[in-house]
This record gives C-alpha cells, structure tokens and sequence, in this order.
C-alpha cells in the first residue's frame, strides 16, 4: 500500500504559504533564518537556494568570452531532448528550446539564466506529478531527476524548495511507513526498505525504538507467520532448522524466534 499525497491540497497549501509569505515558485526563499528555523531542513533549503544563485552566475562567467557568450556541446538522451554542457554544468533542453536559447552552439548570459529558471521549474512540475501518485523520500526524488539528466545542483534546489514546504520530509515518510508495516513486516525488512529509499539510519532507529510494545507486534507476527510455515512442514524433516531459517529469512531476531519455535513445537 503506497503512502499518498492528496495533490491538490498540496497546491493549495503551496499557493496559499508562496501568496502569504512572499514565497515565489524560482526557489528563492524569502523567509529570514528566525522564519526558516521553525520549518524541518528550512536552514538547509535556504543555503541551497543561495548557493545555487551564485552557481548559475559563476557557471556561465567562468567560460564565456568577452562578447558575453559561451560555447556549448551536447549529446542526444532521446528524438526529444538534448543534454546541452555549459562549462562543467548540463541543462536537459528540448529540441525547440535549444533553437530559441542558443545560436551557433552558443549562448549569452540572459538566456542562459531564462533557460535555467525554466528548466528548474519544470522539475518542480515533475515532482508535483510524482507526488499526485504517491509520497517519495529526497533520495527518490533525486534519483529520478537524475536520470532525467537534471543537474545536481538543480536537484538540490528543487529537493530544498519541497523540504521547505514539508511536502519532502524522510522523517514524516519513515514514521508513516514504520506504523504502515509494523504488523506486517519485520524490523528488520522495514529497515531495509527504508534505507534502499534513502532515508538516515539515526531516523530508522529513533522512531523503531520510540514504538511502544513493538516487541511483542513483532513476536505475535512471527508467530502467525510461524505457524502457517510449520503446518507445511509438519511432515518433513528437520523442522525445527527449517522453521528456524525461514523465520531468519523474514528477518526477525534470534530471541523472537527461539520464542516462536518453543511455543510451537514444545508448548
């Protein structure tokens, strides 16, 4: 069952912070830091933000010549899109921007800076659609845009502009899975699921270890879990070993499971 977002409340709410707040959909934070403390990763979003102002800015003055024009090269990702190299830094542009943006395999500073904002609002558009199916971590989110070829300073920009808004927040996400699947999966497969989705390990554990009475969710879920494999088994050798490797498997602990196999097979 995949953890959901309502969407359109999401872009009331947004529409309603950016209209009360003097927030705008660029990327540019306009709280102070007092403001941005009272948000969860709002310090980080705003260092974000300012550093990738100065990125663009630096990327393109690094390289252009003195008529204010850079030289770029590109490589095909697909009959629609581009990969277009500016110095060190890569915008993925369709055909038809790159022929309004550039000319002669070149472009000014102005058009540079258009095409980046364009280019970064169209990231927020994607994470808006990905959000509409269901909720992602950062690392997901980042992961996708990457192979998209979004550039990982614009990554981090859109990852700092949806942190900011608490519409991105691995802490929320890990908490709502970890109560999703407490009675359904291990410690252990949690764990592991969280942390292929990029979620901190301190979080993991903070929130398993603040669940009350989960010891005894996980034992009574090997235990049915338990029971089912054992009336399988019943007629096979060995059925204490295999029980026990096959809870293992499941990935519960060696006190859950010595507990399980004496209420079954001794009890």
């Amino acid at each position: 069952m995949p953890i959901q977002f309502d969407l359109e409340k999401v872009k009331a709410e947004v529409l309603a912070r950016e209209k009360n707040e003097n927030k705008d959909l660029n990327g540019a934070c306009a709280c102070s830091d007092t403001d941005c403390e009272a948000y969860r990763d709002k310090g980080y979003a705003k260092e974000v933000y300012d550093k990738g102002e100065d990125f663009d800015i630096l990327a393109f003055d690094s390289g252009s010549d003195l008529d204010g024009y850079i030289d770029v090269s590109s490589k095909k990702i697909n009959d629609k899109k581009i990969k277009v190299f500016v110095g060190e830094y890569f915008l993925p542009v369709y055909k038809g921007e790159y022929f309004k943006y550039f000319k002669d395999d070149r472009i000014d500073k102005d058009s540079f800076l258009k095409l980046r904002e364009s280019i970064i609002n169209r990231a927020k558009k994607r994470v808006y659609y990905l959000l509409s199916d269901r909720a992602y971590t950062a690392f997901e989110i980042r992961t996708k845009l990457a192979r998209s070829a979004y550039h990982y300073a614009d990554i981090d920009i859109v990852i700092a502009y949806f942190r900011r808004l608490s519409y991105l927040d691995d802490y929320e996400y890990a908490d709502r899975y970890i109560n999703l699947y407490k009675d359904r999966k291990s410690i252990r497969q949690i764990k592991d699921k969280l942390r292929t989705k990029g979620v901190d390990r301190h979080i993991i554990d903070e929130l398993i270890f603040s669940l009350d009475e989960i010891g005894d969710i996980q034992y009574n879920l090997a235990l049915e879990q338990g029971l089912k494999k054992y009336n399988s088994l019943k007629q096979s050798d060995k059925v204490r070993d295999k029980l026990y490797s096959y809870l293992a498997r499941r990935g519960y602990d060696y006190g859950i499971i010595s507990r399980v196999i004496t209420e079954i097979l001794y009890d």
